[in-house]
């Protein structure tokens, strides 16, 4: 299974993704450890939606952004997968990782980790 790690600062206890060698926080320079933000569970801390799809041949209006929050503390702002009707979405629910195909160009895929309504 692919993994999903952040960094934490060991000055200022700053959890950032992705990994830095410098803490945006308090400037220290590698000074930080690991953290595993798989399978912590999360919840969903801001929304959006578009209906403009970006990359026609890969999504399909509507699409979402979302900002969920980790139980370490940790936050994150990536693509939401799933979601369904745009009305039962929730600030605070439940959500979950997956990792997902992001884009293709030519024979190339690209994947990478979007979140999604626990069902």
């Amino acid at each position: 299974m692919y993994k999903l790690h952040a960094s934490k600062c060991k000055q200022c206890g700053w959890l950032d993704f992705p990994i830095r060698r410098i803490c945006p926080k308090c400037y220290s320079k590698d000074n930080f450890e690991q953290v595993k933000l798989l399978p912590e569970k999360v919840k969903l801390y801001s929304y959006s939606t578009d209906t403009i799809p970006t990359i026609p041949e890969v999504t399909d209006p509507p699409q979402g952004r979302a900002i969920i929050d980790f139980e370490n503390g940790a936050r994150l702002e990536l693509e939401m997968t799933d979601f369904g009707n745009v009305q039962d979405l929730k600030v605070g629910q439940p959500m979950e990782m997956t990792f997902r195909r992001l884009e293709r160009q030519g024979d190339v895929a690209a994947y990478a980790w979007k979140c999604k309504p626990v069902r």
